[in-house]
């Protein structure tokens, strides 16, 4: 395994070189870093257009482009239509012109009988990933297609692909249910992730959220990542939400990630934490709210903005934050493995108690000491959670 990266990482750094046409560069050189900035935003693009799927391996750095299968008929329609090689403008205005234009170009599915085509393609998508046809609206599959306009077309058809990537959410959270497989995948990842070059924010958030659903009993556990059809993400969540949304029968909780290890970690995720979680706060209204912090390695600097909100307040009233590191939350996920082999189910309230123990600091003084209370808290209660 060890030779096979290192013959790959040999070949990526001559590829580059040649490409430059310079044989002294190092994966250090800006040219070499900039190559990544590129390809993350071309991935990027082709994943927003939903038209094309970015199927990825974060932990290897290698990634793929193919066609998004529920839009196979749009794509169809698209290469019938358009020429395959690039077209020409007679002068920077009008190429501006035409990028400013949103009617261009014109879209062949904008007519109703290339909708009824898409349309039925969705309806025979749903199918074959339901269980069973009881679970699916049967409005959405019996509607007379000639019956509708050009509107109606499109709104069935996004109503089409929503219960598609709902069938498909349900099916993953179905697989990852209490899989103590699943979580030994989940506690190698979250070491990896810390170290892994090419790591995008959004396969950080999907992987918290696959272990949550994996080690909880919850109510629901709501990513705010925009997704593909499929229910993969394609971006990281937006600006004014927080990262994951976890609703339990006795509490409720957003969960913040991010792979930033900076000086400036503080200041990019200290104050939108906290307000992210004020505004959770009064939005659910619940007594018992938490905010839940993973990063690869926490700042001095976080732990002390995140102290002071804890331990005297925020905008007027104390929130309940706890940070915890890469390494930290793989315990807490080895020890809820150890729980639900035992048990053959998940407890919420494990995490409550972590949480509560953790934020039991009255008797403690100052960023520094909290961070070594965590520590003792969590060692103590990973114990208990093994022996329970």
């Amino acid at each position: 395994m060890q030779a096979t990266a290192t013959h790959r990482s040999h070949l990526k750094t001559q590829w580059v070189k040649d490409f430059y046409g310079d044989s002294t560069l190092t994966e250090k050189s800006t040219k070499f870093k900039n190559l990544y900035e590129y390809g993350d935003n071309a991935m990027r693009y082709f994943r927003f257009t939903r038209h094309l799927q970015v199927i990825s391996d974060p932990l290897q750095g290698d990634w793929r482009i193919s066609v998004e299968p529920l839009r196979h008929t749009e794509n169809e329609l698209l290469l019938s239509i358009f020429e395959t090689y690039a077209q020409s403008f007679t002068s920077v205005e009008e190429y501006l012109e035409y990028l400013g234009d949103p009617e261009q170009p014109s879209l062949p599915w904008r007519q109703l009988d290339y909708l009824k085509r898409i349309a039925t393609s969705l309806r025979t998508e749903i199918l074959n990933v339901s269980a069973s046809e009881t679970t699916v609206s049967t409005d959405l599959l019996e509607v007379d297609l000639n019956s509708l306009s050009q509107e109606g077309l499109e709104f069935l058809i996004d109503q089409l692909r929503t219960e598609i990537r709902r069938l498909t959410l349900q099916a993953e959270r179905d697989r990852l249910r209490l899989s103590v497989d699943k979580l030994d995948e989940h506690a190698q990842a979250i070491s990896k992730f810390k170290r892994q070059k090419g790591v995008q924010p959004e396969d950080f958030e999907h992987l918290l959220y696959q272990i949550l659903v994996t080690i909880d009993d919850e109510l629901q556990i709501q990513p705010n990542y925009p997704t593909d059809d499929y229910g993969n993400p394609i971006s990281h969540a937006p600006g004014g939400k927080a990262d994951i949304e976890c609703f339990y029968s006795n509490f409720a909780m957003i969960v913040e990630v991010t792979l930033d290890t900076g000086n400036f970690q503080w200041v990019r995720e200290g104050q939108p934490v906290m307000r992210h979680l004020r505004e959770f706060e009064e939005r659910v209204g619940t007594e018992n709210i938490y905010c839940l912090f993973v990063a690869p390695k926490i700042h001095d600097d976080t732990y002390s903005q995140f102290w002071f909100a804890v331990k005297y307040e925020y905008k007027g009233a104390r929130q309940r934050i706890l940070p915890l590191n890469s390494d930290q939350f793989r315990i807490v996920i080895e020890a809820m493995r150890s729980w639900i082999e035992k048990h053959q189910k998940a407890d919420h309230r494990l995490l409550q108690q972590l949480l509560d123990d953790a934020l039991e600091i009255d008797q403690v003084n100052g960023y520094d000491k909290w961070r070594e209370h965590i520590q003792r808290t969590l060692d103590q209660w990973t114990a208990e959670v093994k022996n329970g």
